[in-house]
């Protein structure tokens, strides 16, 4: 009888064990499943800024709603491109000069960029929003856009058309 009281104990003492064992598992694998859940939501918020992709008439509707001092039209086309006609009152910088220049310092400025039909512009978003800068629009279509819609260009030496 003895015998039996032990081996009962045993028992008792090898399922207290593995229930324990579990427990401890289970509280160590969700710590880790909430550390990386945490680590995943930091990540994604620190990391989701991204620009929006508006339309040409938008473009033109937030130029003109908006106080001069609060915008910053920019062309990222080249120099030849720039003179061959622009939305009045963007500034130049070329693509392949916007990663070396940061001349807006101000990152809180709305910011609409646009080049020929909107494939550098996207570039130059993200590489405006991966720099900081919060508010930043693409002008889906570029310019091309802009000319069809018939809104008004600066041609430099020439006429608005």
């Amino acid at each position: 009888m003895n015998h039996l009281r032990v081996k009962m104990n045993k028992l008792r003492i090898g399922f207290l064990i593995v229930v324990t064992l579990f427990l401890l598992v289970a509280v160590g694998y969700y710590y880790v499943s909430q550390q990386s859940y945490t680590n995943y939501i930091s990540h994604q918020t620190t990391t989701s800024l991204t620009y929006v992709t508006i339309s040409a008439a938008e473009s033109k509707q937030l130029i003109e709603t908006q106080p001069k001092e609060e915008i910053v039209i920019l062309d990222v086309r080249t120099v030849e491109e720039y003179h061959e006609g622009h939305i009045e009152g963007a500034i130049l910088i070329p693509l392949q000069k916007l990663q070396k220049n940061y001349a807006m310092s101000d990152k809180d400025r709305i910011i609409i960029i646009y080049c020929r039909t909107g494939v550098r512009s996207a570039q130059a978003s993200q590489i405006l929003v991966d720099n900081g800068f919060t508010k930043v629009y693409n002008m889906d279509g570029g310019i091309t856009a802009w000319i069809n819609e018939e809104f008004p260009i600066v041609i430099p030496n020439g006429c608005g058309c």
